[in-house]
């Protein structure tokens, strides 16, 4: 949803997109994780898989990425994130071009709720929207 937003709202002036994917399809269709492996197994017959992934897929994250207003961008993600792989952070950070941040933390997904990522977040939109923040 986030990164839908992102293409569509240009008045945003900087934004926090914690552990997201950059096409939903992607990850269920062709992913190793959780939810990728109830897709593939919960859903039959292969049909029925396909028909849902092409349904979705004019909303995977990735198409509206490319026209995000060029405003600060934060990513964080989880070394040992149970849902979001690294390939989809690799991608999700392609997919956002600059400007981007990206910061890494021990732990799974949801490490990123709390501490060390939030305090992160809070600075990094204190830096990027608060002028007197600025140096």
């Amino acid at each position: 949803m986030g990164a839908r937003l992102l293409g569509l709202e240009p008045r945003l002036r900087a934004s926090v997109q914690i552990a997201g994917f950059p096409a939903l399809t992607f990850a269920l269709a062709r992913g190793q994780r959780r939810a990728a492996t109830a897709f593939q197994v919960l859903l039959e017959p292969e049909s029925a898989r396909r028909a849902y992934v092409a349904a979705l897929a004019p909303l995977d994250g990735a198409r509206f990425l490319g026209q995000r207003a060029p405003a600060p961008l934060l990513l964080q993600f989880a070394r040992d994130d149970e849902h979001v792989s690294r390939l989809d952070a690799a991608l999700y950070e392609a997919a956002a071009g600059p400007p981007v941040e990206v910061s890494w933390y021990d732990g799974g997904h949801f490490t990123l709720g709390a501490g060390p990522a939030r305090e992160e977040r809070r600075a990094f939109l204190r830096r990027t929207l608060l002028p007197a923040a600025r140096p």
